[in-house]
């Protein structure tokens, strides 16, 4: 079985272009985390690692629980750092989407108003801390079992959540400040869920991008 530092791999979750992501456990805190490792083409360029751990101090800075939180960041002894961050033990809401279409299952209105209410809410607190996210789409909002509490997003009559289902926004690996939007010098995104003023180099950005995205969700 795999370690990464301390932690005890369980399973690989996914591999993007630039980093993969675990389910592992800490074995000292009796926890499950996801570990985020950076890729190793990307691990050794200075601008790459700046920006993986760029990612790790804006979740930081955001403290909601509307946003992924991230617990730390280590290196593996190859030099590659890693995020260790909460896990959503209950995947993503394209994972949900995905499950409804092939059980021939379609989104209720309730449905709707409920992730409309809880992706506002991610995105009025991240902006609240001055970031903006730049990549919201359905495989980035993470379920997780209502904390003890807090109110769960499911509601009665819904095809997609679970009554104790709570969204969470996760992977700020393109997320930016505000104070440095004006520097955008490379169209990054998911097109399908691009504001135009996101795909021009170099136009100002703000948390506009964000909601025209969540309409897009």
């Amino acid at each position: 079985m795999e370690a990464i530092g301390r932690f005890v791999v369980l399973e690989r979750l996914g591999v993007g272009a630039h980093a993969a992501v675990y389910c592992a456990e800490d074995p000292v805190l009796e926890q499950l985390v996801a570990l985020k490792v950076l890729s190793t083409q990307i691990a050794f360029d200075p601008d790459g690692r700046a920006r993986f751990i760029k990612e790790a101090r804006l979740m930081r800075r955001i403290e909601s629980p509307r946003a992924a939180t991230v617990y730390d960041v280590a290196q593996l002894p190859d030099g590659r750092p890693y995020l260790v961050l909460e896990l959503a033990e209950r995947g993503t809401l394209r994972d949900r989407l995905d499950d409804l279409q092939e059980g021939g299952k379609t989104v209720t209105l309730r449905d709707v108003r409920t992730v409309a209410a809880a992706l506002g809410a991610a995105l009025a607190a991240i902006h609240d801390r001055g970031v903006v996210h730049r990549d919201v789409k359905p495989s980035n909002i993470l379920i997780r079992p209502a904390a003890t509490g807090t109110a769960p997003d499911g509601v009665p009559g819904g095809t997609l959540l679970r009554d104790d289902d709570f969204l969470v926004l996760g992977d700020f690996g393109l997320a930016k400040a505000l104070e440095s939007t004006r520097l955008v010098t490379a169209a990054v995104g998911t097109p399908a869920y691009m504001a135009p003023e996101q795909a021009a180099i170099g136009a100002p950005l703000d948390g506009r991008a964000d909601i025209y995205a969540a309409s897009a969700v």
